[in-house]
């Protein structure tokens, strides 16, 4: 008998991530991210990244971490590592 294996639920970050978006995002983000245990963002498409982003990713982090649930960022695009050291959150 093999044991059941969650896969990671993955959000794509869209290339715009900014006052513009994050309401929505978080909408969204919240209501799938309620049952799962471990969430990755993946931010190979992101151009734009600005405060109001970082503080929904740090938001989405926290909450979920302290729920004991995974929280990971994979393949950041340049412009997303360029603007989260601009923030000071590299």
């Amino acid at each position: 008998f093999r044991g059941t294996t969650r896969m990671a639920y993955t959000i794509t970050l869209p290339p715009r991530v900014d006052v513009s978006t994050v309401q929505a995002l978080q909408e969204e983000w919240l209501s799938k991210v309620a049952d799962q245990q471990e969430v990755v963002l993946d931010g190979h498409m992101v151009e734009s990244f600005s405060t109001a982003g970082a503080q929904l990713v740090l938001a989405l982090s926290m909450l979920l971490k302290d729920g004991g649930k995974s929280f990971t960022i994979d393949a950041p695009s340049n412009a997303l590592r360029d603007d989260l050291c601009t923030l000071g959150l590299s």
